[in-house]
């Protein structure tokens, strides 16, 4: 890697350190889980269904083709132009082929037992066992699978970061906030923070010429992140509002003392 290109890298990753990006991929992977599986508990303890519905061997690669589509969003933010791809770093079906054998047996044994239904079942209607505990290790497999893909892709990202040439080389260093707790009182401000920050970002992309565009395009410069704060999904809120609190933190770490306005005086202070 030229001087130029690491220079260049650097530029583009100096707002966006290996725990953000670790923090945004663990956001994603959550609100898959819960997009795909939230209803399970509902299911084992009132509707208990007999058969597996939409829980289908292949939903694993479904949700799995997801994330692999959003952690290649990111990597176009951080990979300066010139370097290799997405695909030729991170090799969706490799990391699939490293789920163990026993996984994908045990897998497919308890699907088999789902979808049979016996006699007995069929009067008793205590297939939902079955179902239950398939699906059960269907969520299972798909977190995992969830799982190799963000250590690999955050194993590629740390290369880049850290640049395994002999250039000098970026090591962020962020104040440790981890033992600061934010006071309850401060929530609301946390919001408005997290909702600035987004402005900020949008107002920059507009006015270097970004428009909105349901997916991202660099060289038309399209982002579907530009759109108003509460139309954000839920990952990109949590990206914002991590920003915001670790502001805050850091402010309380050092030692300066925030205060509600004075219309609020009749609340606590920190």
């Amino acid at each position: 890697m030229n001087g130029f290109v690491f220079i260049s890298l650097l530029f583009k990753i100096k707002s966006m350190v290996l725990q953000q990006i670790e923090n945004r991929c663990n956001a994603k992977a959550n609100e898959l889980i819960n997009k795909y599986f939230s209803n399970l508990a509902k299911e084992n303890t009132v509707e208990r269904p007999e058969e597996i519905g939409e829980y289908t061997l292949d939903l694993p690669h479904k949700i799995e083709a997801e994330y692999y589509a959003y952690l290649k969003s990111i990597w176009s933010e951080i990979v300066p132009e010139g370097s290799p791809s997405f695909e030729e770093n991170i090799d969706k079906k490799g990391l699939s082929d490293t789920m163990t054998i026993d996984d994908r047996k045990t897998l497919l044994s308890a699907y088999e037992e789902a979808m049979r239904r016996t006699i007995w079942e069929r009067l008793t209607k205590t297939n939902h066992k079955d179902v239950a505990y398939y699906k059960s290790l269907l969520k299972r497999y798909t977190k995992d699978l969830l799982l190799a893909l963000r250590y690999d892709f955050m194993e590629e990202v740390e290369k880049i970061i850290s640049d395994d040439n002999n250039e000098k080389t970026y090591t962020p260093k962020p104040i440790d906030t981890s033992g600061i707790e934010l006071p309850a009182e401060l929530q609301q401000l946390v919001e408005q923070l997290a909702h600035n920050v987004h402005e900020n970002w949008a107002l920059g992309r507009l006015n270097d010429g970004w428009t909105y565009g349901p997916e991202r395009d660099d060289t038309l410069k399209k982002h579907p992140c530009l759109v108003e704060y509460d139309d954000l999904p839920d990952s990109e809120k949590a990206y914002d509002r991590h920003t915001a609190i670790e502001t805050l933190k850091l402010i309380l770490k050092l030692g300066w003392i925030i205060t509600l306005p004075s219309s609020r005086s009749d609340q606590p202070t920190t």
